[in-house]
């Protein structure tokens, strides 16, 4: 809601932001459709040093509770709290398979453990996961024609892996 017009730079494509919970300054880089935004308002701009200032005042705005709150009314959403665009930006990022230091450092955490908290798969995401260890996908292919769910009957010696150098045996109580 501060953010002012001297914190955004237009050409490395990333906000300045200086008052932030951990009071360290934090760069947060900006994509394509909220570069044209931003280039849009400064176009409208009325002279204010704040990228959003209050009609009324021209100062920053002080609560955007209200106006959250009207919104999400428009546009038929029930339940939702501003904090959950933050978990819906995370879990996306994550969906897109962006690495979980990446999103730390966007969503501005100290700690990975923190960030987890934030990325929600869901359900088809975990089915897809598991899909890419199935037969079709090459992942393991079959030698000899052995069967893939019963990794005893083909497991070969690495010498390189001393994990392989043990033998592996199957009782018939396994089939």
């Amino acid at each position: 809601m501060n953010l002012g017009w001297k914190q955004v730079d237009f050409n490395a494509k990333r906000l300045r932001v200086e008052n932030t919970k951990s009071s360290k300054i934090r760069f947060i880089n900006i994509n394509g459709p909220l570069l044209e935004e931003l280039t849009r308002l400064r176009g409208r701009a009325s002279g204010s040093p704040c990228v959003f200032p209050n009609q009324g005042t021209g100062k920053p705005y002080v609560c955007l509770h209200r106006s959250f709150v009207t919104a999400c009314k428009k546009a038929g959403v029930q339940g939702l709290r501003f904090h959950d665009l933050r978990h819906t930006f995370a879990s996306r990022l994550d969906a897109k398979g962006v690495g979980i230091e990446t999103i730390r450092d966007l969503l501005g955490h100290s700690s990975v453990v923190l960030t987890q908290r934030y990325t929600h798969s869901n359900n088809q995401l975990k089915q897809q996961a598991v899909d890419l260890l199935g037969p079709e996908s090459g992942a393991f292919p079959s030698q000899n024609g052995g069967n893939l769910l019963r990794p005893c009957d083909t497991a070969k010696k690495e010498p390189s892996n001393p994990l392989f150098e043990i033998p592996l045996k199957c009782s018939e109580s396994e089939n």
